[in-house]
């Protein structure tokens, strides 16, 4: 709901790190919607930046000993912040020594006690989570970062996995043209399911928002910059967006829509990072 600190991109400082930390971490739409009575469910990504929310009520994450829970909720709101930012060199060196080390898939290991962003584990206890997440009682404002279908490409098109920490081959499937379309029509059909499985958990039709977290091709001028934004927003909620709208507008638009907030619209910017030699 707000540009993001281009400092940070522009001098990847540790200032400016801690900026756009704090900003993603007390985002404006968890705090207008706890406001107005919502719980907000924070599940996490494994990935640092949105690996937890110390705002959420309910902070999810993923593990080998199973679904992990804290938060305000739980009367512990900073313990996985306090493990994301502690060393994971004991906890490694601990569990691969002794009879943990059996729960671990090779060339992954364990990052902070809970599964890294791109093991394929974490990815399969997100989809089932969310196939459950409607079943919480009560309004529910969810945040779910999933970081796929970026590398290692580890499903294939028919959901074989591989526990490795490498990728599906290009040439292991011919029916499709590499190992990340294979990945992301998996992904697709699971998504599918873990919408159908939320629509019958709720009475009331909800608002859904399946974002991208960047665009492609960013560095070449000559391709649209477009990042996946698709909507399901009920009682003609879809008038309030339009095809060329940003990231930065997206819950401006519904929030101004369904609870009359006037927060009004920014202007629609692209952000490119990176050289482009």
């Amino acid at each position: 709901m707000e540009y993001v600190d281009a400092e940070y991109f522009d001098t990847n400082t540790e200032a400016a790190y801690r900026r756009l930390r704090a900003q993603i971490d007390a985002h404006a739409l968890g705090q207008i919607l706890k406001t107005i009575g919502y719980r907000y469910l924070h599940i996490s990504s494994g990935f640092e930046l949105t690996s937890f929310n110390s705002t959420a009520h309910v902070v999810v994450d993923f593990s080998p000993s199973g679904t992990l829970f804290s938060g305000e909720e739980t009367g512990d709101t900073f313990r996985l912040e306090r493990a994301t930012r502690l060393s994971s060199r004991f906890t490694t060196a601990l569990l691969r020594t002794t009879a943990a080390k059996l729960l671990l898939s090779p060339g992954f290991g364990i990052q902070h006690w809970s599964y890294g962003f791109e093991h394929p584990q974490r990815a399969l206890m997100w989809l089932e989570f969310m196939k459950e997440v409607g079943t919480w009682d009560g309004p529910k404002f969810v945040v779910a970062h999933l970081i796929k279908p970026h590398e290692p490409y580890s499903f294939d098109k028919h959901g074989n996995v591989r526990f490795d920490g490498e990728s599906w081959r290009d040439d292991h499937d011919p029916t499709v043209p590499g190992a990340f379309y294979g990945q992301l029509i998996w992904l697709n059909g699971q998504m599918l399911d873990v919408i159908d499985a939320i629509l019958d958990d709720n009475e009331q039709t909800p608002i859904i928002v399946i974002a991208g977290d960047h665009g492609h091709e960013k560095h070449n001028p000559s391709i649209s910059h477009d990042i996946l934004a698709a909507f399901l927003l009920p009682d003609g909620g879809e008038s309030a967006v339009y095809p060329s709208i940003t990231s930065v507008n997206h819950f401006r638009a519904i929030l101004d829509y369904y609870f009359g907030l006037d927060l009004g619209l920014l202007e629609d910017r692209v952000y490119s990072y990176g050289s482009t030699d």
